[in-house]
């Protein structure tokens, strides 16, 4: 899958006051990802992160004006991980999850874990981001996927991803997890600045409904969805209001996948 964010201009700090950024056209940030059937039961996921950055900012100082303006691009950590498939398919049986099962809340259980796929993976840090605006940019663009850009990281995931689709097209998911991130430095040595190691919890939902061919709906990191099936590809889009938390910004968003 194809996924390219573009931000809705937003604000920038410095001495403690707020200014405009104005982001140029081209100021993209774009994650590459495949999923990959590797077993019956087992999918490889690999992702591979990268942004284009380029601003013009003037900030008001006392009879003058103070302009700051750049350019960078850089790849992101890309993300290597393995998703098992879902639950029931490795706790029970086949006769278990479908119908005339010999205990009701066997079947109970083996239907909902039917639902849940979880997935582990690491992120590596490969990213050159010092001092790197399109860094900045791939950090705001998507909160669940903030390590990304941060060569600082190693990070490892755990994520249970929920998945429930009603007969009338209605859709419910969820992402919900831990991230175990270990500070390092380039050379793999913990640096003067060290947070050593620590946990961030991972939390994400979307409502919406969906047919065989078109699909609407509300995330709470992506804002609003919708995608259209053509062929054998699928055409997405995405819209996130700009949020007054300065650490937010709005973003409109592309999505291709096969």
């Amino acid at each position: 899958m194809l996924e390219i964010f573009k931000p809705i201009p937003h604000k920038g700090v410095y001495n403690g006051k707020i200014y405009p950024v104005d982001y140029s056209f081209e100021t993209f940030a774009l994650f590459l990802s495949l999923r990959q059937p590797i077993a019956s039961k087992y999918f490889l996921v690999v992702e591979l992160p990268f942004a284009h950055a380029a601003f013009d900012t003037k900030i008001a100082r006392p009879f003058s004006f103070y302009r700051h303006s750049g350019a960078s691009s850089t790849i992101g950590n890309p993300y290597i991980g393995l998703e098992l498939g879902s639950l029931s398919s490795l706790i029970f049986s086949e006769s278990e999850i479908h119908p005339q099962p010999k205990s009701k809340i066997r079947t109970f259980f083996s239907r909902l874990s039917s639902r849940i796929f979880p997935e582990i993976g690491i992120r590596l840090p490969l990213a050159q981001t010092a001092n790197n605006y399109a860094a900045r940019v791939g950090e705001l663009v998507d909160f669940d996927r903030r390590e990304a850009f941060d060569e600082r990281y190693v990070a490892i995931k755990a994520i249970v991803n929920y998945r429930s689709k009603r007969t009338k097209g209605w859709t419910f998911r969820a992402r919900i997890g831990a991230m175990i991130l270990r500070d390092i430095d380039r050379s793999g040595n913990e640096h003067q600045y060290s947070r050593g190691t620590y946990m961030d919890g991972l939390l994400n939902a979307q409502v919406g409904y969906e047919t065989a061919r078109m699909s609407l709906g509300l995330n709470l990191s992506m804002g609003f969805t919708a995608s259209v099936k053509l062929g054998n590809l699928r055409l997405g889009v995405n819209c996130r209001p700009f949020f007054s938390n300065r650490h937010e910004a709005g973003l409109i968003g592309l999505r291709l996948g096969i």
